[in-house]
């Protein structure tokens, strides 16, 4: 399936997969480049049994969906392939490969060739096939996805031990349990949209962050607000920009909505924010949901809505890592079944809350406590793995952030450490460099809470 804006396409790569169990890989002593390893760069590795060799006792698994499908329990090294197409019509545009999550440590070959790596795990890995394909070629993609193993029920920080390696900790989850799609984009696209909310209520500014991998272009960035499928009242935003070749551009638009309604759970009411760029490489345009939201403070707690009382805070769903992917169905079943039990709001641990299950809270006023997780004091760490630690720390909560602070149901986010840790200041500031907007609590402060 084929979705469309713009000269931006995207085709669904999810359903079933081929997947082989690579149990003789000796996966704990490879070493392990920087995320940022170029492709060129990256280690040329084979399944031990060979390439033509998977085919016997391979598997089919379905994507998104975790390795447990096949072996429940495993750690270790799984191969998981199928073939792709490029659509003919993509011809002069951009193709990426778009993984919403497969962890944990993910090796992307395209025809046995490497093209992408990434150790993350719990955020979208973007990889550019561009370079290696051709309009209406066919092509074997291959991931090659490792699981170390991940924190028990009763964990919610701590490193993740790859032979002398340490990487930041989540749930024991492996395969790509995010599903998969192939993207198209013209040269000049919208890589960030991010809707900064301002003083007053109504107004707010949007972050637009264009990217050029064509020649140098002049182009003009418009925004649309709507809401109820009809266009808001605003104040004209638009803007002319030059966009030089192979750099980012950033645009910021401020708009005022007119007779602005407040997202809240008793009323959450949302506008969709749209971000559109026209040039000579084409036609882009990027989506973002907005909440007018407000948090106060009444007696000690933070409070979301004006006239919220505080009640119980619950586990979100995904939390524990067995209930990995949620699909939209499940997670609006848990988000309606929350509200009817009386539950003010959800607190996401040990896994980050699922797409799905923030466009539902979204939608429901269900608000969400995000843990940033995994991010941790890199001090706890032995020297040697420190500095490959930090950065992939630095990196996990970067990602975290901008994956989900569009949603106008995640009011905080949240460090599983106490205030008065060497650290915490310190990511406090550095969460602050990427959202402003929201509190950051620690385990011992009192979380967000609100009423139906």
């Amino acid at each position: 399936m084929t979705d469309a804006h713009g000269d931006r396409e995207c085709e669904s790569l999810n359903g079933w997969w081929h997947t082989w169990l690579d149990e003789a890989a000796d996966w704990e002593h490879e070493d392990l480049p920087p995320p940022d390893t170029p492709a060129d760069a990256l280690p040329r590795r084979t399944p031990t049994a060979g390439w033509d060799g998977m085919e016997w006792g391979m598997e089919s698994t379905r994507v998104p969906g975790s390795l447990a499908q096949a072996r429940p329990g495993y750690r270790g090294v799984a191969w998981q392939w199928r073939p792709i197409v490029i659509p003919e019509a993509w011809r002069g545009r951009l193709v990426y490969l778009v993984l919403g999550g497969a962890r944990q440590r993910t090796e992307v070959y395209l025809d046995e060739r490497p093209v992408g790596y990434d150790l993350d795990g719990l955020t979208p890995m973007i990889t550019d096939l561009t370079p290696y394909v051709r309009p209406g070629g066919q092509y074997e993609l291959a991931l090659r996805v490792t699981n170390p193993g991940g924190w028990r029920m009763d964990e919610e920080r701590g490193a993740i031990r790859w032979g002398s390696a340490a990487l930041p900790g989540s749930r024991d989850v492996g395969g790509l349990w995010g599903g998969a799609a192939l993207v198209a984009l013209p040269r000049l696209h919208v890589v960030d949209l991010v809707v900064i909310p301002g003083d007053t209520l109504g107004e707010a500014t949007a972050r637009v962050v264009l990217r050029n991998v064509g020649v140098t272009t002049a182009a003009e960035v418009r925004l649309a607000i709507a809401a109820g499928g009809r266009l808001a009242g605003t104040t004209p935003s638009a803007r002319g920009v030059a966009v030089p070749s192979g750099r980012d551009a950033v645009v910021t638009l401020p708009f005022a909505i007119a007779e602005p309604v407040e997202w809240a759970p008793q009323h959450p009411h949302l506008y969709l924010i749209a971000a559109e760029v026209r040039s000579e490489h084409g036609v882009d345009r990027r989506e973002a949901p907005l909440g007018l939201r407000r948090v106060h403070e009444r007696d000690g707690h933070r409070i979301v809505g004006r006239d919220a009382a505080p009640l119980s805070t619950g586990l979100a769903p995904g939390s524990t890592g067995h209930d990995v992917p949620l699909s939209p169905a499940a997670a609006e079943r848990a988000v309606a079944r929350a509200r009817a039990a009386g539950v003010g709001s959800l607190m996401a641990t040990g896994w980050p809350a699922e797409p799905a299950l923030l466009r539902s809270s979204d939608r429901l006023g269900m608000p969400v406590v995000q843990t940033l997780v995994g991010v941790d004091d890199a001090e706890r760490v032995s020297g040697g793995a420190r500095e490959l630690y930090r950065t992939l720390v630095r990196d996990r909560l970067r990602r975290l952030i901008q994956r989900n602070r569009n949603h106008p149901s995640v009011v905080a986010w949240r460090l599983a450490m106490a205030r008065d840790e060497a650290a915490f200041g310190a990511l406090v500031a550095l969460v602050r460099t990427y959202d402003a907007t929201r509190p950051v609590l620690s385990i011992d402060q009192p979380t967000i809470v609100s009423a139906r």
